[in-house]
């Protein structure tokens, strides 16, 4: 009994490893390793507080932190002191408890004063009237998925899920739709999303979106013109252009941000479902960066080659059905601001 007693007094405390959280990181630190100022990365551990209080041991700004890191690197490594299998479970659970709150902070604009304010926004900013976004579709890349391999296999020669995202001219996300392979074409991703009934409602919203020629004409997704001829139609191309800008600006800031995003980090190395959770997590904390006005340094050269990027991936252009409504609506809409 005595030597049983001694073993146990001889026996070691248990020393918990000291971790690095963002708390422990200066602000230049905080920006350079999780691309989020640190009171963003505090209202974000207050927003999940509630959901990530009592779920391990681990204090709440240690997985946090963690599940910043690897959105900013897409690195599952870079996080000292933590086992793989932790990580994993940390960023499965932030991200789960970020898109929970997604309907607070992805929104579309369907209240007239919202619609208004975007619309001003629009006009201001580039000359474009009644639009109430772009919409656009960006790709995702990720390992060879084990399930349906062929449907995400892309015209780049690689995997990716294709994602459907709708922004504001403040480059603000007010509407995103994950769940599809590369192979579907951005047309029948919007067909299956909830944006033609949104517009398609009784009243329906005052304005219109901003597509390119990936999408069909309609009264209310106005896209350029294939074939300019005429000055409006030039004018009107031109002014597409211009607004197209704020998708473009909108995916380059979220993927440099999230490199986790980004195929120069690599593919994913995660099922489809995980990818698309990760994609709307991200989504989440860039409204929050963008409403905090937290800028990404970006210059043309990185914006050229992330659409580039896009470009290369996507399926090869089918010829979209018209409306006959809204090529007239085109036409008019192109008359009148060559006029103006």
């Amino acid at each position: 009994m005595e030597y049983l007693l001694a073993l146990r007094m001889k026996r070691k405390e248990r020393v918990y490893k000291q971790r690095t959280t963002y708390l422990s990181l200066t602000e230049k630190d905080c920006l350079k390793s999780l691309h989020l100022p640190r009171h963003v990365v505090t209202e974000v551990c207050h927003l999940l507080s509630k959901e990530l209080a009592c779920k391990t041991t681990f204090p709440l700004a240690v997985r946090v932190t963690s599940a910043l890191r690897f959105f900013a690197t897409g690195s599952i490594t870079s996080a000292e002191g933590i086992a793989t299998r932790s990580m994993i479970s940390f960023v499965a659970s932030v991200s789960q408890e970020l898109v929970r709150h997604a309907d607070r902070f992805i929104v579309f604009p369907r209240t007239p004063a919202s619609q208004d304010q975007v619309k001003k926004a629009f006009k201001d900013k580039f000359g474009a009237p009644d639009v109430l976004g772009i919409i656009d579709c960006t790709h995702v890349v990720l390992r060879a998925p084990t399930e349906n391999c062929s449907m995400y296999f892309n015209n780049e020669g690689s995997y990716s899920i294709n994602v459907q995202i709708v922004c504001d001219a403040s480059s603000k996300i007010t509407h995103i739709f994950t769940h599809f392979p590369a192979s579907i074409p951005d047309s029948s991703i919007l067909e299956k999303s909830e944006i033609p009934s949104i517009f398609e409602s009784d009243p329906p919203p005052d304005g219109r979106l901003l597509g390119d020629t990936a999408y069909p004409l309609k009264t209310w997704l106005v896209t350029p013109f294939s074939k300019p001829k005429t000055k409006p139609e030039l004018s009107f191309n031109i002014m597409h252009l211009d607004a197209f800008e704020a998708m473009d600006r909108t995916v380059a800031m979220l993927k440099k941000r999230f490199r986790c995003l980004d195929k120069t980090s690599g593919p994913l190395q995660y099922s489809p479902d995980k990818v698309a959770l990760f994609f709307a997590a991200c989504c989440v904390l860039h409204n929050i960066a963008v409403r905090h006005g937290c800028p990404v340094k970006l210059d043309e050269d990185a914006i050229t080659r992330i659409r580039r990027i896009d470009n290369a991936m996507h399926m090869p252009l089918t010829e979209p059905k018209t409306d006959t409504v809204a090529v007239m609506g085109r036409a008019q809409l192109a008359q009148q601001l060559c006029e103006n």
